[in-house]
């Protein structure tokens, strides 16, 4: 890599800015570059600005604040680079190329190459940052995908690993069913697979900047400056779970013979038996016959749990009730400040998770029998689904076939009775209206 330090490419960068600013060099832009966005999300705000209340020591801990974040942006800067002009550290095995091609404002290089595609399809919705808050992500349910944290929910592999690429392939060229993430068949192989590596690059650059932000603002500990400690500490066990994606892959074992009616409807029943039963516990969320009705209890995703919104929607309807005006207006106060900090906290409000109606038919990692096996074994990752299938770390699991019993139910269910619309007393059929 280059041999400048990450503190000396900030310095020549910020230069440059100067230089070009005052003497107007030709081909300096008027307009701002686009800019990665520092992840501060769940982090008081009040933390990093100054207010003239402050005392000595908390204007002494924000100034340290707004040190590490200094450090954070140097060292992002260093090890990846910017949008316009992304950086590709070798250590992380990602193809220069492909990232070239992705990156960018949309359109061709000088040399008429192709740049731009992750800006002109997926930054609408995924924002520049990789960050799932792009224009578009606040109209949509579920939220775009949030690539910072490393973890996908769609993909072949255990819970925990990463998605292999062809995993990530797969859902560009076939969208995810039940949400606006749509299918770009039509694209060139090159372009979907130079896309897939600019998601590459923006999770681990995103697990890179979390790592850094650990350390200096939840643990308060120095930064070794030096790049191969860096590089040893915070880039290359991350690089190591993608490496390592392939090894994880869920290879489902030959299923039950059902190639009759009657071993098919007995694989059936036997999944309707677990799917309401205590060792599966499919319908504390999916509800009795697979609506997604289970329960009443607010459930989120990982992207979404950490917020904090809903507890004190809770706190405040609770500190509605106090009966002594002092108080209740001394409580409402501290929480609907606490409210304000949290909402300035994030990019988008908190969503509320929907279990799947299994009724619809709409699987949003494929529908073919080895993929509804993959869900029910791993889970879905970063969600409240859990790992059914046994393993090493649930031994207490579902056997391979509980599963695929599991798999025929939920396959059957689009297809019951039940599913299907009921015809009210009085329809005018093909007018849609109704009538006593």
């Amino acid at each position: 890599m280059n041999k400048l330090s990450p503190a000396g490419l900030r310095t020549a960068c910020v230069a440059a800015a100067v230089l070009c600013a005052l003497v107007l060099l030709p081909g300096c832009s008027k307009t701002e570059p686009p800019q990665f966005r520092l992840n501060l999300q769940g982090r008081n705000p009040d933390d990093f600005i100054f207010a003239s209340g402050d005392n000595e020591e908390t204007r002494a801990s924000k100034e340290q604040n707004k040190a590490s974040l200094d450090t954070i942006s140097t060292v992002m800067y260093a090890f990846f680079g910017e949008p316009n002009d992304p950086y590709v550290l070798a250590e992380t095995g990602l193809d220069a190329r492909k990232i070239q091609m992705a990156a960018g404002p949309t359109g061709g290089d000088p040399s008429k190459h192709q740049r731009g595609l992750y800006r002109q399809h997926c930054a609408h919705c995924h924002g520049i940052s990789g960050d799932g808050a792009g224009p578009t992500s606040a109209f949509l349910n579920p939220y775009p995908r949030d690539y910072r944290q490393g973890q996908f929910k769609f993909k072949s592999t255990e819970r925990p690993a990463k998605p292999t690429t062809d995993d990530l392939i797969r859902v560009l060229k076939d969208g995810i069913a039940g949400t606006a993430m749509p299918s770009f068949l039509l694209l060139p192989d090159d372009e979907v697979e130079a896309l897939v590596e600019y998601v590459k690059y923006l999770s681990i650059r995103g697990q890179v900047e979390q790592s850094l932000t650990i350390t200096l603002l939840d643990d308060g500990n120095p930064l070794d400056m030096n790049p191969s400690a860096i590089i040893a500490e915070h880039v290359a066990p991350i690089v190591e779970t993608w490496n390592t994606a392939e090894s994880a892959i869920i290879d489902p074992p030959d299923r039950p013979p059902i190639d009759t009616p009657e071993l098919h409807a007995e694989s059936i029943a036997k999944g309707a038996e677990l799917f309401r039963g205590q060792k599966a516990q499919c319908m504390k969320c999916h509800g009795p016959t697979g609506l997604g009705d289970g329960g009443d209890e607010q459930l989120f995703d990982d992207w979404n749990k950490v917020k904090k919104f809903a507890d004190l929607a809770k706190q405040i309807a609770a500190a509605e009730d106090i009966t002594d005006r002092a108080e209740r207006r001394t409580q409402l106060k501290q929480l609907y400040d606490r409210l304000e900090i949290e909402k300035r906290s994030w990019l988008l409000p908190p969503q509320q998770l929907q279990p799947r109606n299994l009724r619809l038919g709409v699987y949003r990692f494929g529908r073919r029998p080895a993929d509804l096996f993959r869900r029910i074994y791993a889970g879905v990752n970063g969600t409240p689904m859990p790992q059914g299938g046994a393993n090493a770390s649930n031994p207490s699991g579902l056997t391979s076939e509980e599963i695929w019993h599991l798999v025929d139910y939920v396959a059957s269910l689009p297809y019951d009775k039940v599913s299907e619309p009921g015809v009210g007393r009085g329809h005018l059929a093909g007018i849609g209206q109704w009538h006593e």
